[in-house]
C-alpha cells in the first residue's frame, strides 16, 4: 500500500472531499496526484495534509507499518503530535473554574477570544474539524460558567439542571453527527468523544461507545490510542453510574477489563479496581465497596500516582452521591 492510497482511505473514511482538505499550502490537484502515486509531498506538506484530515503522523506510520507486517512498538508510542497544548491548558483551566462556583463575568467573557482563535484561523481559510470542535468545547464550558454565575439569581431567571443539560446536548449535535459518520476512529475521534461525552445524552453515548470500540479496533495496538480507549471507557462508566444505569456501567468496566488484561497496564488495572468498588457502593454494599476503593487508594499511594483527582477525594464524592444523587457527582 502506498502512502497516497492509505491517505485516500483515511480521508474518505472521514467523508472529506479533496476540496475540504486542500488549502493555500496544498491544492486539491496536488493531493489528488499524491493519492494516485503521481506526486511525492515534502515532509512538511505531508504532515500538513495529515493534520487537515485529523490524523497524526504517528498514527499514519503505525497503520502503514501494520499493513506491511513491520510494526514494532516503541517507547514513545504514547506521544501524539496532533495534541494542542494551548487548548488543553484552556480546557483544564475552565474545568477547574466550573468546580469553584460563580466566576466574574469579565473572566467568562474573556473566553470569547479563545473561541474566535479556533473559529477564525490566523491564516484565514476554513477551520479544521479539530479547530471547530475546540471552539465548541470552549463554548460549552463557557455556558456552564455562565450558568454557575446565575446561582444567586431568582429561580425563574435560570433553567433547571435538566433543562440546561438538554440545551448542551443539542449544542453538541455536530460532534455526534460526525462521530456516527466516521468509519475509522483514530486518536482524534476517540479524544473528541472523550471531551464531549458528558454533554451527550446517555442513550446516545452508550451507542457511540460501542462504535468507538469497534471502529478503532485496528488502532488498538498503538499505545496512545489504546490509552484513549480506556480513558473513554472509564469516562462513560462515570456517566452511566451517576445516572444509575448500572448495566451499561458494568459493560463499560467489562470491556475495559479485557483491554487491561491484554496490556498488563497496572495503573488502569487499579483504576478498574476503584470503579468496581464504586459500583458496589451504589448497589448499597457500602462497606464492601468502600473497602475495595480503599484497596485502590493504598495501591495508588504505592504507585505514587499524582492525578488531578486522587481516589481519596473521589470516594468522598461517591459516598455523598449515593446519599444525595442530585447534589454531588464525579465525572471522569
Amino acid at each position: 500500500m502506498t502512502d497516497g492510497t492509505l491517505f485516500r482511505q483515511l480521508r474518505r473514511a472521514r467523508h472529506l472531499t479533496l476540496q475540504q482538505v486542500a488549502d493555500a499550502q496544498v491544492s486539491a490537484a496536488a493531493i489528488s496526484r499524491f493519492e494516485r502515486g503521481q506526486l511525492t509531498l515534502t515532509a512538511p506538506r505531508f504532515a500538513h495534509v495529515l493534520a487537515r484530515i485529523e490524523v497524526s503522523l504517528e498514527e499514519f506510520m503505525f497503520l502503514r507499518a501494520t499493513a506491511s507486517g513491520a510494526w514494532q512498538a516503541q517507547a514513545n508510542d504514547h506521544f501524539n503530535s496532533q495534541d494542542d497544548p494551548h487548548f488543553s491548558a484552556v480546557v483544564r483551566e475552565m474545568g477547574a473554574l466550573t468546580a469553584q462556583g460563580p466566576v466574574a463575568a469579565a473572566k467568562i467573557q474573556a473566553y470569547d477570544q479563545e473561541i474566535a482563535r479556533y473559529r477564525h484561523p490566523a491564516g484565514g481559510g476554513r477551520p479544521t474539524r479539530r479547530a471547530q470542535f475546540a471552539a465548541l468545547l470552549i463554548e460549552v464550558f463557557q455556558r456552564i460558567l455562565w450558568m454557575n454565575a446565575k446561582e444567586g439569581a431568582a429561580a425563574e431567571a435560570r433553567p433547571s439542571v435538566a433543562e440546561f443539560m438538554v440545551a448542551l446536548n443539542d449544542r453538541v449535535r455536530p460532534v455526534v453527527r460526525y462521530l456516527y459518520q466516521v468509519e475509522q476512529w483514530g486518536y482524534f475521534e476517540l479524544s473528541t468523544f472523550a471531551m464531549f461525552h458528558t454533554f451527550i445524552d446517555n442513550e446516545t453515548e452508550h451507542a457511540l461507545l460501542h462504535l468507538a470500540m469497534t471502529r478503532s479496533a485496528q488502532y488498538a495496538g498503538f499505545a496512545s490510542v489504546q490509552e484513549m480507549r480506556l480513558d473513554l471507557l472509564f469516562g462513560a462508566f462515570s456517566d452511566f453510574v451517576n445516572a444509575r444505569q448500572l448495566p451499561w456501567a458494568k459493560d463499560a468496566l467489562a470491556t475495559a477489563a479485557k483491554q487491561i488484561t491484554a496490556t498488563g497496564d497496572l495503573t488502569h488495572a487499579n483504576h478498574l479496581l476503584f470503579c468496581r468498588g464504586w459500583v458496589q457502593i451504589i448497589e448499597d454494599d457500602v462497606a464492601g465497596g468502600t473497602q475495595t476503593c480503599q484497596q485502590a487508594i493504598s495501591i495508588e499511594r504505592l504507585l505514587g500516582v499524582q492525578g488531578d483527582h486522587h481516589y481519596v477525594d473521589v470516594l468522598k464524592l461517591i459516598l455523598r452521591n449515593r446519599e444525595r444523587p442530585n447534589e454531588a457527582a464525579f465525572f471522569m
